[in-house]
């Protein structure tokens, strides 16, 4: 049976708590490193945190360790990294005991706030490298990341046993492309466990301390939070890091943003389950639970604090701003409506670089907005609504925002600007399928106004707008120089410009486009994935057109688009025929239009399905066969007036996917 969606998607483990509570009093700063491996997708990051786990003894060597720290079910079905995971290992080195806190990050691009937001509690990063593949683009970027928060990088070349490795050829673009020398570049098979222990030696021996705040000397405690995650029973669990002080059951704290007071209930670490501890102290990592209800007290980057001096906000990252945004509408209103706001609003809590918002859509009802930084992102967000609170959603087509530039030199055009906002405002749901919204966001920018689209049949007349802006986005691809005139001549088809052009060691190349944001969101990594990855950085470019979706009349926002002159009539037919592919046959006629502005460039028509009503006269009575044909007609019009449009969950993406 199906679990409500406000249901919590974990059940707390009461034996968990059972176990004699830890004490970590020995565990001073100067015996704690905090360390996240990252690197690019499949280098080995997870196999090589439960190697860690094993030999630090933190779970038991039985063979049938894979992933451990991959604790959720899309997690485990798809085989990647989506939520950083954190764990304790105490590790005895010559005559001490060590404390060293690993978090396991995310490899993809889709998830890369999850790696930014978790080396925000490290002071060091175990930079880990394919030793066949070597350097790739998201290596790169993790490492300036890094590099720029001041963390001592570990590299190290992982899969050292596959025949293809090279480890040599790969410390050569270490030092080419990252300065790093090759002496000090370690060599491991996490597969195998072979040289593991050399990563932990290194981190006791050269890594750095966690920097403990001056609040350490007064008696203050003040702890940040760096992930939070919502439970039926126990309220918001924070993991925290923290940064001075002592952190202890009972204790109570005010929170920095709201200024409320909370009192701690449970304190323990992760080894990798829930360990139960008297007391957090300065620079350690850990969980606290405070019978926090609502997951929206808690935000990522908040401080705790004990005392009546306000501490200083930590310098933390902010979520990055998404590229890809979809509509999110319960499959029936009513009660699906409001349970499907909790489990968003739990699900936001653990993923903030999702983002959310409320919106009405004229067929689909009351739902939500949110964006995203991928399809990847955006994918495994709605199996994570699925899976863990049993929502069955419906998932709009992902969308782009875009941006138009009006030509507002007449005193008429700013006239009749304010009234349309101030008409949408006062008509409410009548003109939200015209418009596209309740509300039209104007700001001024030099001479002109700027809107900021989420819908883009808004734009009308299409005479006062000077030109639309699209999102692009900087693209770096690394290839193999064999495969160096196709991956141009993909980029290229999808309006790519290269910028610069490097080589890396003599067989690949490192290659920087700029690309429109629409023309990769979909397929282009698939395409692209045999030979090159990629990352993205927001600049803002010039495009033209604007293209528009009816069915039966009414406009279907999420196909909505704007693409080059050159080519919307081929993208025009493109969509009238793959819709007429995607939605099935039904009762009455459906007529696909798509228009260019207010200009019909492509139709297809679904034609209904027949019933013969005259089956049963006699062939002799053509007054009541002639009857019977016009009263199904006319049935068959009215119908097509107020019926509902049946479209398949996937049809949107499906065409959106179709090659030109």
């Amino acid at each position: 049976m199906k679990r409500s969606l406000s249901e919590s998607p974990k059940v707390y483990k009461l034996f968990s708590f059972t176990r004699k509570p830890l004490i970590l009093d020995q565990f001073t700063p100067d015996k704690i490193r905090n360390f996240a491996i990252i690197a690019h997708v499949d280098h080995g990051k997870s196999t090589l945190a439960d190697r860690l786990l094993e030999y630090t003894g933190a779970i038991a060597k039985c063979g049938l360790n894979a992933q451990v720290l991959d604790k959720l079910s899309v997690e485990r079905e798809r085989g990647i990294t989506v939520k950083a995971q954190s764990a304790a290992l105490m590790c005895p080195f010559e005559g001490q005991t060590y404390l060293l806190n690993l978090i396991d990050t995310p490899g993809h691009s889709d998830f890369s706030y999850e790696v930014k937001r978790s080396l925000v509690a490290c002071d060091n990063a175990v930079l880990l490298v394919d030793a066949s593949e070597g350097v790739m683009a998201q290596t790169l970027a993790t490492f300036h990341f890094a590099s720029s928060r001041g963390l001592k990088v570990v590299p190290v070349l992982n899969k050292i046993d596959l025949p293809t490795a090279n480890p040599e050829k790969v410390k050569e673009q270490l030092k080419s492309l990252l300065s790093i020398e090759p002496r000090d570049v370690l060599t491991v098979s996490a597969k195998l466990g072979k040289n593991v222990e050399d990563i932990i030696t290194t981190l006791i021996m050269e890594g750095k301390s966690p920097k403990v705040a001056d609040a350490l000397d007064n008696g203050i405690t003040n702890c940040v939070i760096i992930d939070s995650e919502h439970h039926a029973f126990r309220g918001t669990v924070v993991t925290i890091l923290v940064r001075g002080g002592v952190l202890s059951k009972g204790m109570e704290f005010r929170l920095l943003r709201n200024d409320r007071v909370y009192k701690v209930k449970e304190v323990g670490i992760f080894a990798p389950d829930e360990r139960p501890v008297e007391a957090l102290y300065a620079g350690q990592v850990g969980f606290a639970t405070m019978g926090i209800k609502s997951p929206s007290e808690v935000i990522t980057g908040d401080v705790f604090y004990s005392g009546e001096v306000k501490p200083t906000a930590v310098d933390y990252v902010e979520p990055t701003k998404p590229m890809v945004y979809a509509g999110v509408f319960p499959v029936h209103q009513g009660k699906d409506h409001q349970d499907l706001g909790l489990a968003l609003e739990k699900l936001c809590l653990n993923d903030p670089s999702a983002q959310c918002s409320p919106e009405n859509h004229p067929a689909l009802g009351a739902g939500w907005r949110l964006g995203f930084l991928g399809l990847l992102h955006m994918d495994v967000f709605r199996q994570r609504l699925e899976d863990e609170y049993g929502a069955t959603v419906i998932l709009t087509a992902p969308s782009v925002s875009y941006r138009c530039n009006l030509l507002l030199a007449s005193s008429l055009y700013r006239v009749y600007f304010v009234f349309l906002c101030i008409l949408v405002k006062i008509r409410g749901k009548k003109n939200i399928q015209r418009y596209g919204g309740e509300w039209i966001f104007i700001k001024s920018y030099k001479d002109k106004s700027i809107f900021l689209l989420r819908f883009h049949s808004f734009l009308q007349p299409d005479s006062i707008v000077e030109a639309y802006e699209e999102m692009h986005v900087r693209g770096t691809v690394v290839v193999p120089e064999q495969y160096l005139s196709a991956v141009l001549k993909l980029c290229v088809n999808r309006r790519g410009k290269l910028l610069s052009q490097d080589c890396l060691d003599g067989t690949r190349l490192y290659l920087a486009f700029d690309f429109p944001l629409s023309e990769i969101i979909f397929d282009f990594s698939d395409k692209l994935k045999a030979a090159s990855s990629g990352f993205a950085s927001f600049i803002i470019s010039v495009c033209k057109f604007n293209l528009s979706v009816h069915l039966n009349g009414k406009p279907i926002e999420e196909l909505t688009q704007l693409v080059p002159k050159a080519n919307f009539l081929a993208r025009a037919r493109a969509l009238a025929d793959g819709l007429a592919k995607e939605i099935p046959r039904q009762q009455f006629l459906i007529r696909v239009q798509v228009l260019a502005g207010a200009r019909p460039v492509a139709k297809a028509d679904i034609k209904p399905y027949r019933k013969d009503v005259t089956a049963k006269l006699h062939a002799a009575d053509p007054s009541r066969y002639n009857k019977l044909l016009s009263r199904q007609a006319e049935g068959k019009k009215r119908l097509r007036m107020i019926g509902e449009i049946f479209v398949p969950r996937d049809a949107f993406i499906n065409v959106l996917k179709r090659p030109l």
